[in-house]
Parts: C-alpha cells; structure tokens; sequence
C-alpha cells in the first residue's frame, strides 16, 4: 500500500502539485482506508483469531502474510 502511496506522490509532483495538497490528501486517504482493516487485525489478534484475518487477507488480495521468525539467543545455538 505505501509503495502505491508513494508512486501516486510521485505522479501528482511531476504534475506540478507544488504546495503538497495532493500529496497531504493521498496520505490522509491511505490513513482513512488502512484505519478500519488495522483495528480489526489488533482485534481478532487480541482474541486469538488473527488466522481469519490473515486467511481474508489471502482470499481478497493474494497476500500470504509471513510471521516473523523468532530470534533464537545464545543458549539456543550449537557450538
């Protein structure tokens, strides 16, 4: 989303958007369409069902979102 956000500042400056408006109205839009699906992600990962959210993120966009490997310490390696 943001490289979509960024690539459309992009444009709106090669097309002369000199005092930012358009650029300051794109962020707030992205802002206004991420907020909703965000607080609905921190909500069903606080109930224990952040599977749904990541399998509806799969079924309408594609996405398969990768958990974050776990960093494992010192005791953990083999010497």
């Amino acid at each position: 989303m943001f490289s979509l956000l960024e690539s459309e500042i992009a444009r709106a400056r090669a097309r002369g958007d000199e005092d930012g408006r358009v650029e300051q109205a794109l962020r707030h839009l992205t802002g206004v369409l991420l907020h909703t699906p965000t607080t609905r992600a921190h909500e069903l990962a606080a109930a224990g069902r952040a599977d749904e959210f990541a399998a509806a993120l799969g079924a309408l966009y594609g996405i398969d979102p990768v958990e974050p490997a776990v960093e494992q310490g010192p005791e953990s390696s083999i010497a």
